[in-house]
């Protein structure tokens, strides 16, 4: 989910010697490609979606030659548009010469199956933030200017999502790992090393102070946000900032904290979030019955 903080782990893995982290999320794009040129596109069509890819300015912001690309058509039979993204990812790899890539994208989890199909050593990490602090932050945020967000359905998405997340990684994916948002900013060697170790990577302490990374003042409260070339930005040193924790204390009233609370109880206990104005004590034991079978991935 959005606002949860994966702009700051993208950050980090960024600087990590063998993986090659994309600029955006692309998969999200995937919606969007299959609606226009539909999900079996003719030849012509697939050559207009490559010209049309390649063209645009996403791309143009991965900071490599893309004259250099060639796609070689049909490596994943079955979902031409995955098919086309793996080959993207993979020259963006030897370009930058790592052994890995990666992409920060909200919205992977919708291609799971087709992913963990064509890519069964594929790792994933899920990046988990209290929903009080995301529900806050979405609700400032600019692009959310003049809407009404209702908390109570926003803490029932948030839970339902979360929890499905893991349920659909635990029953598909080879790797993966959590990490909480709050555990990244208070133990971030810890958090991190654990995550890496546990998909199979290498940790080293450089991880934590990466240098000259950009950032834009987009966020919901005007702090730093890490970002990328192709925006406003400037030059610093990346912070793991405790107070940017819990700011919903300061920035929501009771009853949108007691609405949000209630529907997402069951979630927040789950993965170790603690309300304190729920009343709904009939999610005490779906929340308690979730943690115990999340209990080998959940951050202790």
């Amino acid at each position: 989910m959005g606002r949860s903080g994966t702009s700051l782990v993208r950050a980090v893995l960024s600087q990590h010697r063998d993986i090659a982290m994309s600029v955006r999320g692309e998969l999200h794009f995937h919606e969007n490609w299959n609606q226009k040129y539909g999900p079996a596109p003719t030849e012509k069509q697939r050559e207009q979606f490559v010209a049309e890819l390649l063209a645009s300015s996403e791309l143009q912001n991965w900071e490599v030659d893309w004259t250099l690309f060639r796609y070689e058509p049909k490596r994943f039979d079955e979902d031409f548009y995955l098919d086309a993204f793996y080959q993207l990812g993979d020259f963006y790899r030897r370009a930058k010469g790592k052994k890995y890539w990666g992409e920060k994208s909200t919205s992977t989890i919708k291609h799971l199956s087709q992913i963990t199909r064509e890519m069964p050593r594929a790792a994933f990490l899920l990046v988990v933030r209290d929903p009080r602090d995301v529900f806050c932050s979405m609700r400032r945020a600019k692009w959310n200017e003049g809407r009404t967000m209702d908390p109570g359905r926003f803490g029932h998405t948030w839970a339902v999502e979360m929890c499905r997340c893991l349920g659909r990684l635990n029953a598909s994916a080879q790797r993966y790992a959590l990490v909480r948002h709050e555990d990244m900013v208070l133990s971030n060697e810890k958090t991190l090393r654990r995550a890496l170790e546990t998909l199979g990577f290498d940790y080293y302490p450089e991880l934590l102070k990466p240098k000259d990374l950009k950032w834009e003042k987009n966020t919901s409260f005007g702090a730093q946000e890490w970002t990328d070339p192709g925006h406003e930005q400037h030059t610093q040193e990346l912070k793991f900032d405790p107070d940017t924790l819990g700011r919903w204390k300061d920035h929501l009233g009771k009853n949108d904290i007691a609405a949000l609370e209630n529907h997402a109880k069951f979630g927040m206990l789950a993965f170790g979030y603690t309300p304190e104005l729920a009343t709904t004590a009939y999610q005490d034991t779906l929340g308690a019955k979730i943690k115990r079978k999340l209990s080998k991935i959940l951050p202790r």
